[in-house]
C-alpha cells in the first residue's frame, strides 16, 4: 500500500509540473527577450536629454510611478505633463510599470508610456 501511495503522488507530482512548465501556459516571463516594439529607449533619451540639457543650469523634470495600479491615472498624467511640456525638460519613471510582468502589461504600458512628448 505504501508503494502505491508513493508512486500516486509521484504520477500527480510530475503531472502537475509537466502543466506549470509547459510552454505558453503562463504569460509571465520575467527574463523574456522577445520585446516588440522599441528597444533600448532610456539610452536613446538619456542622449537625447544630455544634448537638450546640455547649457542649461537648472533641470526641470516630472516623476511617475506606480503605473501599474492607476491605468487611468496614468494616462491623466500623461495628458498633464504633455500640457506642461514646454516648462518641463524629461520625465523620470520611477519604477512598477506592471504587477506580475506580463507581456500584455508590458504592452500596455508601451501603448501608455509612448504618449510622452518628453524623452
Amino acid at each position: 500500500m505504501n508503494l502505491i501511495r508513493k508512486m500516486f503522488f509521484f504520477l500527480i507530482a510530475s503531472a502537475v509540473s509537466i502543466i506549470l512548465t509547459a510552454c505558453n501556459t503562463f504569460d509571465i516571463h520575467p527574463y523574456d527577450v522577445n520585446v516588440k516594439g522599441e528597444t533600448y529607449i532610456n539610452a536613446k533619451n538619456k542622449v537625447e536629454i544630455q544634448n537638450q540639457t546640455l547649457d542649461k543650469d537648472t533641470l526641470r523634470f516630472a516623476c511617475i510611478s506606480d503605473s501599474h495600479q492607476w491605468y487611468s491615472d496614468t494616462q491623466d498624467a500623461i495628458s498633464d505633463i504633455n500640457r506642461r511640456r514646454d516648462s518641463l525638460d524629461f520625465v523620470i519613471h520611477c519604477g512598477d510599470l506592471t504587477d506580475t510582468g506580463t507581456n500584455k502589461e508590458f504592452e500596455w504600458a508601451e501603448r501608455v508610456l509612448s504618449k510622452l512628448t518628453l524623452p
